[in-house]
């Protein structure tokens, strides 16, 4: 088995409006949609000898902002996903790869926090379980060990909190990352 850390940054969108959420200003929040943010995560990269299978868990930090000329929104959330891959080489060396992966994701402290001049509110959710599918590719550098990682992620989420209807946060995703070996 190996080991490779990682780290990605990305941008969601999609998913419903969270202007169902009580504000001062609802039509501010039909600008934020639910699984919408800019993402940043760490995590770590378990391969199978083969190099065809892999385990990646992560936890990031997602935030999406909306400001308007009184009141300001931000709506965060830490995901924790833990993906498996299946691998497919590709190029001369096979060293880079095709990758399909999917599994689950657990949003952390999803809030809605409202600031500005006319109230300052925060809006709690549950904790959510989800699901998260992505297809990308892994361009290897030194022999497979240092890799530029480039995809597409669709995520599937429901929010909850009492007197709020579910919210729905589904969406595809872009992102950027690398995998380098651990103890640099």
């Amino acid at each position: 088995m190996e080991f490779r850390g990682l780290a990605k940054i990305g941008y969601d969108t999609g998913g419903d409006s969270l202007a169902s959420v009580p504000s001062l200003s609802s039509s501010s929040l039909q600008k934020i949609k639910a699984n919408e943010g800019a993402v940043v995560a760490v995590g770590i990269s378990v391969l199978n000898d083969a190099r065809n299978f892999a385990v990646e868990p992560t936890i990031g930090c997602k935030g999406a902002l909306s400001s308007g000329s009184i009141q300001d929104y931000e709506f965060t959330r830490c995901p924790l996903d833990v993906l498996g891959f299946y691998s497919v080489p590709i190029g001369e060396t096979g060293k880079s790869q095709l990758r399909f992966g999917a599994g689950p994701t657990y949003h952390i402290n999803p809030k809605l926090l409202e600031t500005g001049s006319l109230a300052k509110n925060t809006t709690n959710f549950d904790n959510a379980l989800g699901f998260v599918a992505q297809v990308d590719g892994i361009i290897a550098f030194q022999n497979g060990r240092w890799g530029i990682n480039v995809g597409l992620r669709y995520t599937n989420v429901n929010y909850e909190t009492s007197g709020v209807p579910t919210i729905r946060a589904k969406g595809i995703g872009i992102f950027i990352g690398g995998q380098f070996p651990i103890g640099l």
